[in-house]
C-alpha cells in the first residue's frame, strides 16, 4: 500500500533520496512474490495523457513487481484519498473481504456517502490494472489435504470431496470440477466438517479427464486430474494419431500430393477387454481423399492401449493451402456391440514460395555498378525463399525478356529443393548488346518461380545504361551547360563523390549567386538524381530548380554528400543549380558541390526495327519500326523480297521465293538525324507452315476410376505449334482439356472399357494431323473383379514391405500375365507369358517402389482378377 503524492511516473518525494520511479522497480527481486499494490495518490495510472509507460504500467510490465495494481488516472482529492485508503484496510481486516475488486467497492461506498461530488470524482479516478477477482494471501499460506475417489465413473450424478488442513476441517473451501470442453462443470463449498457433495445436475456422460480445483483464502490451491471412465465393460477412445509419410518427403507431416498412412492408437479406458476392435474414418474435407478407411486393432485389454500401424491411408490434394486443418471423423467398434465416436485433425502443409528481391551483378563482366550497361555480361540474381511448412521440391526459376538488346546465356535455373530455412538465389547470365542506346531504354523482365503445382511471378524493369554527368572530363563540355550569376561554377578534384572530379560553385561574396543550368528535352518521364554537399552558414543556400520551380534548398556544414531525386515529365525542361549568399556572415568553405547527375532519358537518335517475328508462308509482313530524333529512315533486307516504301517506319515487306526457301531474312532499319549521324537496328523475320503431326501421347494406360478421377497425358512439343487440341474416343469416356503439351482428362466413373487419347498441334497457319491414338484401359473396382471360386487369386503377406507372393488357383487357365498399377493408374510392373495351365505361384520384389496402395491385375484365358495391396514400411 502507498499513500502519498505522485505523478505519472513516480511516487513523489518517496524518501530522503528523492522519488520512487521505474528505475527502482527494475531493481526489485520479487521473482516468486508478485504483489497486489493499493496505490493511493495522484496520476500514477495516467495511461491516457502520458506518452510512455506510466508508473502503474511499469509495475505491471515488470516480471518481479505487481500482479495487480489500483491507481488514479488523474489528480485525486486528498481527504477522500485518506478515507479510501483506510476503508480498504477495514474491508480486509475487519470485514474479511479478500477479493480485491470487492475491497475497493467497499471503500468506494464510504467515499461516496461521506464526500459527495468530490467523492464521486474520486471513485471514477481509481481503476484496476490486472484481475480484479484476485484474493491475495494475508498470511503465510498453508497446504490443503484433499481426499476423494481416484476415478469419476460415467453415470455418476455427484462426487464427494473432503478438505482438511493440519488435521482440521476447512470450512468454505471452493471445490470446482471441470473437463476440457466444459461439458462437465460443477462447483460447491465445504461445510463445517470440510465436506462437500458436488452435484453435476445430471449423469456424467463423456469419458476423458476431470480437473479438480480446491481453493480457500490463505491456502495453497489443490489441483489434480482424475480419469472419467465407465463402471463396466470396454470403452475405446482415440489416444494418438501419427502421420507416416515415408512415401512422400518423410518429414512426419501430411503435405500436398502425399500418400500418407496413419498409425493410430486406441485406448481402452474400460475395465473389460475390447474384442476385435475396428474403426472406420470419414471426412467432408475437399483437400484429402481417404484411400483405406478401415482399420483393425484386434483385442485391447482394459486400461491399455493398442496401436495399429498403417491403420488408414489418405491422399492429400495437390492444391491444399499451407496450414489447412482437415477434420477426420472416426467410428470405433468392437465385437461386444460397443460403438464410440472420435475425431482428429490433420495439419496439411504445402510450400509458399516467395520472391524476395532482384539484383544485378556486373562485377565480373562489367563495371561493377549494379546496372545493365551496353557491352556488359551481367548476372541477374533473384532471391527466393519458402514461407510454407513443406519443402518445395524440383523448384525451377525462369527469366524472360522481350528486349532486343539482351541475349540470355541461360534463361532458367534449377534450384532443387527450396527448404524452410534461409534463401536461395536464382542466377541468369545475360549479354547486353554493345549498340544498346545508353540511358533511354528500359528492359522489361518476367520472372517465374515454380515448384509444381505452385508458382509465383514477378515483373520488373531495369534501365540499360545511364545518362550521367560526373565531370570526369574535367570540363563542362559533355553537355550544353550554361553558366550565370556573378561567378561561374568550376570543376574540382578535392573529395568528389565518385571518380576524380566534381562541380563546385563559384567564389562569390555577400548578395551574389553562382548559377549552373542545362536545357534539354526529356524523352520519357522519369527521375533526375544527383549528389550534393554544402559548407555554408544556414542562410547561404544551394537551390535546385526545374523550369524555375524551386524543388529544394540546402545549407550547413558537415552534412556530407546527400542524394536528391525528383520526378520529371516528358518534354523540354531546364535544370538549374544556384548557390546564393545573403548579406551577412560566411561559414565553412562558403560553397556547394554537386556530382554524379543521372538524367532521365534524354532525346537521342535511336532506331528500333521491332521484335523478331514469324509469319505464315504466303503472307506479307507489316513492319513496325520506331525511331527518335531522326530526319529520315531507310529499310533494307538480307533477302530478295521487297518493301512497298522503304522510307517509312511501317512499310509492308513481301517475301520472295528465295526468302521462303531460306526460312528467314534479316530486316534492317537505319535512322539518320539532321547532323547526318546514324543509328541501326535489325530484326529477324522467319517463315513457317502448319505444324507436323504430333507424337503419340503417353500417360497411364490403366485407370481405376474408383480411385482415380483425373489423369494427365503428355506429348512432345511440335515445331511451329502455338497450341494443341486433345481428344478422347469415345467421348463418353470423359472430358479432356488442355491447349499445351499436357492434356488432362476427367474420367466418367460410369465408363468401362478402352478409351483412346490423341492430340494435334495447331497454329495460325493451319492444323496438324491428329497423332496416333494412345489406348487406356478404364475400370472401376475396389478389390476383386471377374473371378470364380475355381479361379481365385491370393496375395500374401498383405500389407507387406515390398516382397510378396502371388498365387493363382484354378485349372486350364492357359497363358497369364501380371500387371501392377500405382494409385494413379501408372503401370509399374509387367510380366507376360506365364504358364498357368494348372495355376501358378510367383514371388515379386517391389522393395524399390514407394509405399502406398497398388493394384495387382492377373489376366488369363478365362478372365481377369484384380486385388489391391499395401506396401508399408
Amino acid at each position: 500500500n502507498y499513500r502519498g503524492h505522485g505523478s505519472a511516473t513516480e511516487f513523489w518525494q518517496w524518501g530522503a533520496q528523492g522519488s520512487f520511479t521505474n528505475t527502482h522497480i527494475q531493481q526489485l527481486t520479487n521473482t516468486d512474490r508478485l504483489f497486489v499494490l493499493f496505490d493511493v495518490c495522484c496520476d500514477n495510472m495516467d495511461i491516457v495523457a502520458h506518452a510512455g509507460d506510466c508508473l502503474c504500467e511499469s509495475f505491471m510490465k515488470s516480471p518481479v513487481a505487481a500482479v495487480a495494481i489500483n491507481g488514479a488516472i488523474i489528480p485525486s482529492y486528498t481527504v477522500p484519498n485518506h478515507d479510501y485508503d483506510k476503508e480498504m484496510y477495514k474491508a480486509v481486516f475487519h470485514e474479511g473481504i479478500y477479493n480485491i475488486g470487492y475491497v475497493t467497492n467497499f471503500a468506494n461506498l464510504t467515499v461516496l456517502n461521506v464526500h459527495g461530488s468530490i467523492g464521486k470524482s474520486n471513485v471514477r479516478t481509481y481503476l484496476w490494472l490486472g484481475d480484479a477477482s484476485l484474493e491475495p494471501w494475508t498470511l503465510q499460506p498453508a497446504e490443503l489435504e484433499v481426499t476423494h475417489m481416484p476415478t469419476l465413473f460415467i453415470g455418476f450424478t455427484e462426487f464427494t470431496v473432503n478438505v482438511e488442513s493440519g488435521g482440521s476441517p476447512v470450512e468454505g473451501a471452493r471445490v470446482c470440477i471441470t473437463n476440457e470442453d466444459l461439458s462437465l462443470y460443477a462447483i460447491g463449498f465445504t461445510d463445517a466438517s470440510g465436506e462437500v457433495i458436488i452435484d453435476f445436475g445430471g449423469p456424467v456422460q463423456n469419458p476423458g479427464t476431470a480437473t479438480i480445483v480446491v481453493s480457500s483464502h490463505n491456502y495453497v490451491p489443490y489441483i489434480t486430474d482424475i480419469p472419467i471412465i465407465p463402471q463396466q465393460g470396454s470403452y475405446l477412445m482415440l489416444e494418438n494419431v501419427v502421420v507416416d509419410d515415408k512415401a512422400g518427403n518423410n518429414n512426419g507431416q501430411a503435405d500436398f500430393m502425399e500418400f500418407i498412412c496413419l498409425d493410430v492408437s486406441l485406448e481402452n479406458i474400460g475395465i473389460e477387454i475390447a474384442e476385435n476392435a475396428t474403426a472406420t474414418i470419414s471426412t467432408t474435407d475437399v483437400y484429402i481423399t481417404i484411400v483405406d478407411a478401415e482399420g483393425g486393432w484386434g483385442d485391447i485389454p482394459g486400461n491399455s492401449i493398442g496401436t495399429a500401424d498403417s491403420a488408414f491411408s489418405i491422399q492429400v490434394a495437390d492444391d491444399v493451402p499451407d496450414g489447412h486443418i482437415a477434420l477426420v471423423e472416426m467410428e470405433i467398434m468392437d465385437d461386444t456391440d460397443g460403438q464410440w465416436f472420435a475425431e482428429f485433425e490433420l495439419l496439411l502443409g504445402s510450400p509458399i514460395i516467395n520472391i524476395v528481391e532482384v539484383m544485378i551483378d556486373d562485377a565480373a563482366g562489367g563495371n561493377d555498378n549494379g546496372r545493365l550497361d551496353p557491352g556488359e555480361t551481367v548476372t541477374v540474381k533473384v532471391k527466393n525463399n519458402n514461407l510454407g511448412h513443406c519443402p518445395a521440391e524440383n523448384t525451377i526459376a525462369t527469366l524472360v525478356s522481350g528486349s532486343p538488346y539482351l541475349t540470355f546465356l541461360n534463361d532458367y535455373d534449377s534450384l532443387g529443393t527450396l527448404g524452410l530455412l534461409g534463401f536461395q538465389w536464382a542466377e541468369f547470365e545475360i549479354e547486353v548488346e554493345a549498340n544498346a542506346p545508353d540511358g533511354i531504354y528500359y528492359a522489361d523482365f518476367s520472372y517465374e518461380l515454380a515448384s509444381v503445382p505452385f508458382s509465383e511471378t514477378l515483373d520488373f524493369s531495369r534501365k540499360i545504361g545511364i545518362i550521367v554527368e560526373d565531370w570526369e572530363t574535367n570540363s563542362f563540355d559533355s553537355f550544353e551547360w550554361q553558366q550565370g550569376g556573378d561567378h561561374n561554377w568550376n570543376t574540382s578534384a578535392i573529395y568528389p563523390f565518385e571518380g576524380d572530379y566534381h562541380a563546385k560553385s563559384g567564389n562569390i561574396s555577400d548578395n551574389q549567386t553562382s548559377q549552373l543550368y542545362l536545357s534539354t528535352e526529356v524523352m520519357i518521364a522519369d527521375t533526375i538524381y544527383f549528389y550534393l554537399k554544402t559548407s555554408s552558414e544556414v542562410s547561404d543556400k544551394l537551390k535546385f530548380y526545374v523550369d524555375n520551380s524551386l524543388k529544394d534548398e540546402w545549407s550547413g556544414i558537415g552534412n556530407g554528400w546527400i542524394l536528391a531525386k525528383y520526378y520529371v515529365g516528358e518534354g523540354v525542361h531546364t535544370f538549374k543549380w544556384i548557390y546564393e549568399k545573403n548579406a551577412v556572415i560566411s561559414s565553412g568553405d562558403d560553397c556547394a558541390w554537386i556530382d554524379f547527375i543521372e538524367f532521365p532519358p534524354l532525346m537521342t537518335l535511336t532506331a528500333f526495327a521491332g521484335f523478331d517475328a514469324m509469319i505464315c508462308e504466303g503472307e506479307d509482313f507489316q513492319c513496325d519500326g520506331q525511331a527518335t530524333a531522326y530526319e529520315t529512315v531507310l529499310w533494307s533486307t538480307s533477302g530478295t523480297g521487297v518493301f512497298d516504301d522503304a522510307t517509312l517506319l511501317d512499310p509492308i515487306y513481301t517475301p520472295s521465293t528465295d526468302d521462303l526457301n531460306s526460312g528467314w531474312v534479316t530486316l534492317s532499319l537505319e535512322a539518320t538525324d539532321i547532323d547526318l549521324q546514324t543509328a541501326y537496328d535489325n530484326m529477324t523475320l522467319s517463315f513457317r507452315t502448319e505444324p507436323a503431326m504430333a507424337e503419340q501421347p503417353v500417360g497411364p494406360d490403366f485407370v481405376n476410376v474408383y480411385y482415380t478421377t483425373i489423369s494427365d497425358y503428355t506429348t512432345e512439343p511440335v515445331e511451329f505449334a502455338d497450341y494443341y487440341e486433345w481428344a478422347v474416343d469415345p467421348t463418353e469416356a470423359g472430358n479432356i482439356d488442355g491447349i499445351g503439351t499436357i492434356g488432362t482428362i476427367t474420367w466418367n466413373q460410369s465408363f468401362l472399357g478402352t478409351a483412346t487419347i490423341s492430340v494435334r498441334a495447331m497454329n495460325t497457319c493451319g492444323d496438324g494431323e491428329f497423332s496416333e491414338g494412345f489406348e487406356v484401359e478404364v475400370d472401376n473396382f475396389t478389390s476383386v473383379e471377374e473371378y470364380t471360386e475355381e479361379q481365385n487369386l491370393a496375395i500374401f503377406p498383405n500389407p507387406n514391405k515390398g516382397e510378396f507372393t502371388i498365387q493363382l488357383n484354378g485349372d486350364d487357365l492357359g497363358i497369364a500375365e501380371v500387371r501392377i498399377y500405382d494409385i494413379s493408374g501408372t503401370l509399374v510392373y509387367h510380366e507376360t507369358d506365364i504358364d498357368a495351365a494348372q495355376g501358378f505361384t510367383g514371388r515379386i520384389n517391389m522393395t524399390d517402389y514407394p509405399q502406398g496402395m497398388y493394384f495387382v491385375k492377373v489376366m488369363h484365358e478365362h478372365g481377369a482378377i484384380v486385388k489391391k495391396i499395401l506396401l508399408s514400411r
